[in-house]
């Protein structure tokens, strides 16, 4: 606590935060005056910068509290941030078709197996069904926002596309660019707005080879000599 009364608040920057959050509840029901989260539970209002703390008020409550910056710092402020983590939300035996890049494409054929659209070699069906179960229901460990330039998805390093009906109309696609860090990559989805951040067990998932590589052979133990008596 910085202040028990209210009265400087130009002092604090709080006669125009740089930040206000309002919390509301949508869980309540809607009544005739008024909707379902209209009305608000708290309102914060974020101040002046001095230091690692920023200056806060809480309503109109006359106390003016100092909090930590690295806390406000964390409060997502475009609205592209604060979409679902959840990608795609598709059951992995409803997809028909895949290809990446321009190279590789696979689809369904006979007995529910994966076979050759374009490309050669044996399908490795394990990896193929690993593929699968992450990009049907892939999610974002978080949204960043919108798409710049830094984050390479002008020039991806996997373009993956696949569809969700027999007749392969129901396109969808995921690209994945740069490194965010933290064994993290930068990524975006066709049908939705803003990059995300991939996990790198989902980005290692859907790079798995698709073409089955042989087993090294396994060398047989040398005989032994039992010593003469």
């Amino acid at each position: 606590f910085v202040e028990d009364v209210a009265s400087d608040l130009p002092k604090y920057g709080l006669d125009k935060p740089q930040l206000t959050l309002t919390l509301s509840s949508f869980a309540s029901e809607n009544t005739a005056e008024s909707k379902a989260g209209e009305i608000p539970l708290a309102t914060i209002a974020f101040g002046r910068v001095e230091g690692d703390v920023v200056y806060a008020r809480v309503g109109d409550e006359p106390f003016i509290v100092a909090v930590k910056k690295m806390f406000v710092d964390t409060i997502a402020t475009d609205p592209l941030q604060w979409q679902g983590a959840s990608v795609f939300k598709f059951k992995p035996e409803e997809i028909h078709r895949i290809a990446l890049g321009n190279d590789l494409v696979i689809a369904r054929g006979p007995n529910n197996q994966w076979v050759w659209t374009k490309g050669t070699g044996e399908i490795d069906q394990t990896n193929v069904q690993s593929l699968l179960n992450t990009l049907a229901s892939l999610r974002a460990v978080r949204w960043t926002g919108a798409t710049v330039p830094q984050q390479g998805l002008g020039q991806p390093t996997l373009n993956l596309t696949f569809t969700t009906s027999i007749d392969d109309k129901q396109v969808h696609s995921v690209s994945i660019g740069q490194a965010a860090g933290g064994g993290m990559w930068f990524a975006r989805a066709d049908e939705r707005e803003g990059t995300f951040i991939l996990s790198g067990p989902d980005y290692n998932a859907l790079r798995l080879p698709l073409v089955r590589t042989a087993s090294p052979p396994v060398a047989s133990p040398a005989p032994t000599s039992s010593p003469t008596p």
